[in-house]
């Protein structure tokens, strides 16, 4: 009935919110045919709107949920620069660009979302892995010790692992290949191969 009632309204004045609303409710949908629907409600609202930040939102939000990392990229920066600043935005950018393999790009705006947010261990998770990608080892064992200090995981220990594998410190590497197995994170491989000769 809200949706009718929406669409009603619609023919006789376009707003933005109310295609904002119409592409929500497409979203929810969960199909193929409602995300379609969801994209041209939400660029329509933009159309009525240029600085509608919330539609910039939603774009981006379901780019998130396709892996489309250049759409991430674009919607959250121009929500970014319609004053929707906020760490998740330039954490999820961040993320983007390190799945495309700007690492560099993604340190800069891991950087900015762990200024506004610094409790945040998935952003210096992400920025340990650009750093380690870019061979700056010590700064992604700094990171990634940053991020095991907030929120420790098997994952998180298994890539410190590999840093300090690289430096050819296979003494702290073993060590965290055993913690990474802690956390139910198997590792029995890697052990096999990385640490049996050290016992």
């Amino acid at each position: 009935e809200v949706i009718r009632l929406v669409k009603k309204s619609l023919k006789l004045k376009e707003t933005a919110r109310a295609y904002l609303y119409l592409g929500h409710v497409d979203f929810l949908a969960f199909n193929s045919h409602g995300n379609k629907e969801a994209v041209k409600n939400y660029e329509k609202a933009i159309k009525l709107n240029p600085e509608y930040s919330e539609a910039f939102l939603a774009l981006g939000s379901m780019a998130q949920n396709r892996n489309d990392y250049e759409g991430i990229i674009s919607n959250y920066t121009k929500a970014i620069a319609l004053n929707s600043e906020n760490d998740f935005l330039y954490a999820a950018i961040g993320e983007a660009k390190t799945n495309m393999g700007d690492h560099k790009g993604a340190i800069v705006d891991l950087k900015k979302a762990m200024k506004i947010t610094p409790n945040q261990s998935i952003n210096y998770y992400f920025s340990g892995q650009s750093k380690s990608l870019l061979g700056d080892y010590q700064g992604s064992i700094k990171d990634y010790s940053k991020a095991i200090e907030l929120k420790p995981t098997g994952m998180t220990y298994y890539q410190r692992a590999f840093v300090y594998f690289m430096q050819k410190d296979s003494t702290n590497g073993c060590k965290d290949l055993e913690k990474a197995s802690k956390y139910r994170f198997d590792t029995s491989k890697e052990i096999e191969k990385h640490c049996r000769r050290l016992g």
